[in-house]
């Protein structure tokens, strides 16, 4: 059995919760909209995201660019793609995984990952696959506590209801969330995965985040 996270509220069962990347991908949502393989991880990462924002994410692989005292944190990065990868293919998807280096300057409120919203991915019952590798982490929202706020062309977007609790994974979390079929967010998301990236503030909005994403 295991040990459900402190992070995750008691008795919610829109989260399964797993002890390894392979139940990650074996397990069915079923009820659920999110299965989470938490993974405590601790090194550098937010000095290696600097440098891959300022280089580009590209030099991830080159091992002679990264400094020694990052390489740990680079090759668990490539180990990550490298296994998500390889399970989506046993599953008949092809898309790959990537790693995006970003900040928050420059968002667009109604379009951007800080609005509360649901994911499209190619194949709904894979979902997609996330993993924050610092702070800023990802952000949720229980289904209960969201309200629909659909604008022009993207009909899921989500604000949180007055007092809901703002939920965060973790830096290291690995979590498969279940999504619409495609990526231009026009078909119901109703009892998808509601998240964010941070709401960016003039203390966190230079701050860069490592975000892995595949499906």
């Amino acid at each position: 059995m295991v040990k459900r996270p402190d992070y995750i509220p008691a008795n919610y069962p829109n989260i399964k919760v797993v002890g390894s990347l392979t139940e990650l991908f074996n397990a069915e949502f079923g009820e659920a909209n999110c299965i989470l393989f938490p993974r405590p991880i601790s090194g550098e990462f937010n000095q290696l995201a600097k440098l891959l924002k300022k280089h580009g994410t590209e030099k991830l692989y080159d091992e002679g660019f990264v400094p020694q005292f990052y390489r740990a944190e680079r090759r668990l990065i490539i180990d990550d793609m490298k296994a998500i990868r390889r399970e989506l293919q046993e599953r008949g998807v092809n898309t790959g995984s990537a790693l995006r280096v970003e900040t928050s300057e420059g968002w667009i409120e109604s379009q951007s990952p800080c609005a509360y919203h649901v994911d499209g991915c190619s194949k709904p019952e894979i979902g997609r696959i996330l993993c924050s590798y610092n702070e800023p982490v990802t952000e949720w929202l229980r289904n209960e506590d969201a309200v629909n706020v659909p604008q022009e062309r993207i009909r899921d977007l989500y604000k949180a209801k007055e007092g809901a609790t703002i939920q965060r994974f973790r830096p290291g979390d690995i979590f498969r969330i279940k999504s619409m079929l495609g990526r231009e967010m026009t078909s119901n998301g109703e009892g998808c995965f509601i998240h964010r990236a941070p709401e960016p503030t003039e203390e966190t909005k230079h701050l860069v985040r490592m975000l892995l994403v595949a499906g």
